[in-house]
């Protein structure tokens, strides 16, 4: 249930952070971003059967919660979804933010998250347990996250994102071999050019992992030249060249708003309808509100285990407001990091790419331009 008091907490968005794994999010749960270059079946609800069943604003806060690290939480709404709508796209999703948590138990200077890939993660949150302990948390976590890109592969044995995902799982395990097959059959389907590219620089990764540094070079190179930024910071890292440190984390706008509306103060924000709660589990409830403004949308999560709770403020399709920054829908890469500065992490999806910033995440779609926004926040 959801109390009146709160103590409002800023959520820690990790300003020391590696991009660790090629995952390709489907973009099923996010209708509002460009759904061109995807396949139709990747795209939006409903996609078949029961799925009706499953709230799409379930899927999208599952997205939001990822976005900013609350994977555990994101891995329950994913889950809770699966019961009524167990398709190819919402395994990959919940193996991904599986891996995504795992990562939480692996120390800054193993080699296995020496290199950058498309998910900016957190890496310094492991503190002083004992490293058996992570081994063991880590690869129950990957196992597990291998087991719900296998169902998606079953579902879709041309699904290149699951194979692709499952490569990452298998490196982070240390299974080579398994990791080589599962990016080879990553490569070359149809429809997945990004895909087959991002398999490459896994491939390097997995050359410059046995030491065969020549062959992780080339392959970087290869993957820079069909415009992968990612291998570019890889070729880097294998170069010995020092890395550019992120900026300080963008301070907490204030004047962040959608619709009027602003997060920066717990005790005054909008109203869930109490009709609307879903519980995921004994720990995790969802509430929301469809209207707060004329042209956006909130959504609730409520931590009852942690005691936080953790909200967004989305724009509406329609919306033709501007952020703090002065920036609309379609300003471009270039213009939003004049605005924010670098982001302090970026997650790409099939559409995309989410640039997450301690109060707001900007959706870019492929052309680059922004699309959505959110504002959050967390109390407890």
């Amino acid at each position: 249930m959801i109390t009146d008091r709160y103590k409002q907490h800023s959520i820690k968005i990790p300003t020391k952070m590696k991009y660790i794994i090629c995952l390709l999010f489907t973009p099923l749960c996010m209708q509002h971003l460009p759904a061109r270059d995807i396949k139709s079946t990747d795209a939006i609800l409903p996609i078949a059967g029961d799925s009706a069943s499953v709230p799409n604003e379930i899927l999208e806060t599952a997205y939001l919660l990822t976005a900013i690290g609350k994977y555990e939480d994101a891995h329950a709404y994913f889950v809770y979804a699966l019961k009524d709508m167990p398709v190819r796209q919402v395994f990959n999703n919940a193996g991904i933010v599986a891996i995504l948590d795992a990562l939480h138990y692996f120390r800054p200077t193993e080699p296995e998250v020496r290199f950058h890939y498309p998910v900016e993660l957190d890496l310094e949150s492991v503190g002083t347990r004992d490293v058996m302990d992570l081994k063991d948390v880590r690869n129950k976590k990957l196992k597990e996250a291998i087991s719900h890109f296998d169902a998606a592969i079953r579902l879709d044995s041309d699904y290149a994102p699951a194979y692709l995902n499952k490569a990452c799982a298998y490196t982070l395990l240390g299974d080579t071999a398994q990791a080589r097959n599962a990016a080879a059959a990553a490569t070359g389907k149809s429809g997945y050019e990004k895909t087959t590219v991002d398999a490459l620089v896994l491939q390097g990764i997995l050359y410059a992992r046995s030491g065969e540094n020549e062959k992780a070079q080339a392959a970087f190179k290869t993957a820079a030249g069909q415009g992968s930024a990612l291998a570019m910071r890889n070729l880097s890292i294998l170069n010995g060249e020092k890395e550019e440190k992120p900026d300080a984390p963008f301070r907490i706008n204030k004047d962040e708003s959608i619709d009027g509306i602003t997060l920066d103060d717990p005790y005054n924000i909008p109203e869930v309808d109490p009709e609307s709660e879903i519980g995921l589990n004994t720990q995790i409830n969802f509430y929301h509100n469809l209207h707060p403004g004329a042209n956006c949308r909130f959504y609730f999560n409520d931590n009852t285990a942690s005691g936080l709770q953790t909200y967004f403020l989305l724009t509406g399709p329609e919306y033709t407001g501007t952020t703090a920054e002065k920036l609309k829908s379609g300003a471009s890469a270039a213009e939003i990091e004049t605005a924010y500065g670098k982001p302090l992490r970026t997650i790409e999806t099939l559409a995309g790419e989410i640039r997450v910033y301690t109060s707001i995440m900007l959706f870019l779609g492929k052309d680059g331009k922004l699309t959505q926004w959110a504002v959050y926040g967390e109390r407890g």
